[in-house]
């Protein structure tokens, strides 16, 4: 079943649902500033935010209707006990209507770039295919408990293919994550330091990753790197599994880099040429991924080279900037794993002029934090990265890279001198855990000196 259906017919199936009225609803919204005319609202209860505060507001703006566990506002209701769990309650009857593939892809770090990679190659399939909107791809990173529910709900009988990035900060979420999905197509990315706080250890990581794989469809097809700590362990949970693997140089579907950016993409079905609207030769990896993912349902390999090159990756992703005085602005800002740090730091490392890094702290890393970051800063070094300039709480970086080279400052400093502290740069990479907020810098750099 998809939407739009009645609430009434909702609350036949939700768990212990009971409604008095009756009226068609044709979407779900959980933020009432987002509703549109003939959505559900439904009134989430998430620490201290309570949805409920929101219905008579959600009702104005035109909702047909709120879900809620307490009676609110004058509107049609559906009343659950639960309304977490009344959303992801539609997002599994969403899912059960669903007969089209289901790709889902979990990893460390670079789960967005390559959801996005594997959004564009689709389009271009089902644009071939005459069927432009054949695809759905999550907005933003809806790669949660409440934002992989959400899409599920937002399928409709057009729809041929769903991409998901199924995100987790502990063991036991990518596991309710894939139950909800039941993916025909899984992929892990990798397994890397990150969100050690949640997860305790490297191997409850690569635990945790594989949690995707027991949840495949029978007969389905599961996406590994060719080398990974985790495979032994992946590699046990396969079963019935249909495997593809990718990687540099290695694999099923394996990429190697070319003069001028380029990279070659080899598979079974022939090779192909590519220049990533991207930097950084972690994308290759991720590029290859999702590759693979779109082979295993009838990609071509011109849907592939067409796709990679015409991705639109999120803003903050070594975007490329070039300055009017000549420098080269790599915004890395999104977000920060300690793997991608590393793959920053290299990309940085092979660039030619005065090689400037700027780093925030890196979250979510519990007791490991401060080692890690110093380890990082140590790896800049030993890279040859020309100076360091560290902000927020990425003071160990610093100490790992050496004083005499690298610069603490607050970030209000910063940003008023942002061109003194850059001044002497050819080549400036700014990358930092969201939470750091080092967009900044890059917006005051492009705003005090201008784009060429």
């Amino acid at each position: 079943m998809m939407l739009p259906i009645s609430i009434k017919t909702a609350a036949k199936i939700l768990t212990d649902a009971k409604t008095l009225e009756d009226a068609m609803f044709n979407g779900v919204c959980i933020n009432s500033g987002d509703i549109t005319m003939g959505e559900l609202f439904i009134a989430l209860e998430i620490g201290q935010r309570d949805g409920h505060d929101f219905v008579e507001h959600a009702e104005s703006r035109g909702a047909a209707a709120c879900m809620v566990s307490k009676i609110v506002g004058s509107g049609p209701k559906i009343i659950v006990p639960d309304t977490v769990r009344g959303l992801w309650e539609l997002g599994e009857i969403c899912r059960d209507g669903f007969s089209g593939n289901v790709l889902a892809l979990t990893g460390s770090f670079g789960k967005t770039s390559t959801r996005d990679f594997l959004g564009s190659i689709l389009k271009i399939r089902s644009e071939r295919n005459k069927c432009p909107l054949g695809v759905l791809v999550p907005q933003s990173n809806f790669n949660n408990h409440l934002g992989v529910p959400l899409t599920l709900t937002r399928l409709r009988p057009e729809h041929r293919d769903l991409v998901l990035e199924l995100g987790a900060n502990a063991v036991g979420e990518i596991d309710q994550l894939a139950k909800l999905t039941n993916p025909s197509v899984g992929a892990i990315l990798n397994a890397k330091e990150a969100h050690m706080e949640g997860f305790g250890s490297a191997e409850n990581i690569i635990k945790a990753k594989g949690e995707i794989l027991p949840n495949i469809e029978s007969q389905g097809i599961a996406i590994l790197p060719a080398i990974d700590e985790g495979r032994n362990y992946w590699d046990s949970l396969l079963h019935d599994l249909h495997l593809i693997t990718f990687g540099f140089e290695t694999g099923d579907v394996c990429w190697s880099t070319l003069a001028n950016r380029f990279t070659e993409i080899s598979t079974a079905q022939g090779l192909f040429s590519v220049r990533l609207p991207v930097m950084g030769q972690h994308f290759n990896q991720n590029a290859s991924c999702a590759t693979a993912m779109a082979l295993s349902v009838g990609a071509t390999l011109e849907d592939c080279k067409i796709g990679l090159e015409s991705a639109v990756l999120q803003k903050g992703r070594m975007s490329a900037n070039f300055l009017s005085n000549s420098q080269l602005l790599i915004d890395d800002s999104y977000n920060a794993s300690p793997e991608s740090v590393r793959a920053a730091i290299d990309w940085l490392a092979d660039q030619n002029g005065s090689r400037l890094l700027m780093l925030g702290g890196l979250s979510e890393l519990g007791a490991f934090q401060q080692d890690i970051m110093e380890t990082l800063g140590q790896y800049a070094f030993n890279k040859g990265i020309d100076r360091l300039i560290t902000t927020g709480f990425g003071y160990s970086f610093t100490k790992g890279f050496g004083l005499k080279y690298a610069k603490h400052v607050p970030i209000d400093d910063l940003l008023s001198e942002i061109t003194r502290w850059t001044s002497s740069a050819d080549v400036i990479l700014v990358k930092a855990s969201r939470s750091e907020k080092l967009e900044q810098i890059v917006e005051s750099l492009i705003s005090s000196i201008g784009l060429s």
